[in-house]
């Protein structure tokens, strides 16, 4: 790290910041076209269709805008890096207004049309409003809700 040499060279190196164990890394920063996975894995973005690219106002750095009204969101192409057995998940989001329709916040094999899921963490059910809870379905499409306890 460099502080007050203004004439040093920039020796950022991104991808290697994170080891083996970190398979996506996401800081949705870039304020157009797709967003960058910051591992070596190139899990970037393929679609990113949001209210505001980067440029909302985020905890830290830029943010994307999604807006529970419309269709807005991002989307990460399948990817064998992607297929873990066990894992975890972390995320920042700041819900403005709760609601009582079902927001997906994130998802994993997601598809409305034809009812598939592997999993979804989601924000307001009318079972449980303004709470968060992890869903997910079966291969014999039985469905599991788990709620938190967590409010918004």
């Amino acid at each position: 790290m460099y502080y007050g040499n203004g004439s040093a060279s920039d020796a950022q190196d991104a991808e290697n910041v994170w080891d083996a164990n970190f398979v996506m890394v996401q800081h949705f920063q870039e304020t157009t076209g797709n967003h960058l996975d910051s591992t070596s894995n190139n899990n970037d973005t393929d679609t990113v269709s949001v209210t505001s690219q980067g440029t909302a106002a985020g905890k830290i750095g830029g943010a994307d805008e999604f807006v529970r009204s419309s269709s807005d969101y991002v989307e990460v192409p399948h990817s064998s890096t992607l297929d873990l057995i066990t894992y975890t998940i972390e995320f920042w989001f700041k819900a403005d207004t709760p609601s009582v329709a079902i927001q997906s916040l994130v998802a994993r094999g997601e598809d409305w049309t034809n009812d598939i899921a592997q999993w979804v963490i989601e924000l307001d059910d009318a079972q449980n409003p303004d709470k968060i809870q992890l869903w997910y379905e079966e291969s014999n499409d039985a469905d599991h809700y788990y709620p938190t306890n967590t409010s918004i």
